[in-house]
């Protein structure tokens, strides 16, 4: 292994009952080390959402920023969606793990997703074209001091605009907005370009949105 070595301890005694390994030797002129694996755990197997991957942080330096980390992508979902590729690079960023700078019982590894819907950083990302790199989530990685911005990445970032103040909090979510809907109806994305079915998952609850389908896309002639 290339980082700190893995010891056993009980709550008894100040040194290890055993050595699992030692030490590494580190890695030399590297900034980060990610390690990568495909095993199918019981986070893959979660009830509630389809899991593509997910990823953590494994050390962090004198500065708290994270310099290795680990992602491990569910196997049984390599071939089941076709755009299973554009969530490795979701899973990726979401191992820098920006949030642990925050150290408080509010913020967490992900935006809130009834807040950030459609963001990189948020914990469910939907089809291509409709998961973007957003200026906000690239503002937190600046602020944090651990990395430079090239803004001129960013995708135009929608979601919310003219909301409001109150925008995204749970108890105003149940009314019918470009955003929100309510019951179990048909209607548009608010990107406006595929079509809907008005639902809620875990993330969002008790919030509703028009969820799109892959074979369900609208078409807009502009004139």
């Amino acid at each position: 292994m290339h980082l700190e070595g893995l010891y056993l301890y009980n709550k008894t005694y100040d040194q290890p009952l055993r050595e699992v390994y030692q030490p590494g030797p580190g890695v030399v002129d590297t900034d980060f080390i990610l390690y990568i694996t495909s095993q199918t755990t019981a986070t893959c197997q979660h009830q509630d959402n389809e899991v593509y991957g997910y990823a953590s942080s494994c050390q962090e330096d004198q500065n708290g920023r994270p310099i290795a980390g680990v992602v491990n992508f569910c196997p049984e979902m390599f071939f089941k969606h076709q755009h299973f590729t554009d969530q490795h690079l979701y899973t990726v960023n979401n191992l820098l793990n920006i949030f642990i700078y925050f150290q408080n019982d509010v913020v967490t590894s992900h935006w809130d997703s009834a807040m950030m819907q459609g963001s990189l950083m948020t914990s469910d990302n939907t089809m291509p074209g409709l998961t973007v790199l957003d200026p906000i989530t690239l503002a937190v990685f600046e602020d944090s001091g651990w990395y430079k911005v090239d803004y001129s990445q960013a995708d135009r970032y929608y979601w919310g605009k003219d909301g409001g103040c109150k925008f995204g909090l749970k108890q105003y979510c149940d009314i019918q907005t470009p955003y929100f809907c309510y019951g179990k109806g048909r209607g548009c994305h608010y990107l406006g370009k595929d079509k809907g079915v008005c639902k809620t998952d875990s993330n969002i609850k008790p919030c509703k949105k028009f969820t799109p389908t892959t074979a369900q896309v609208i078409f807009i002639l502009i004139l």
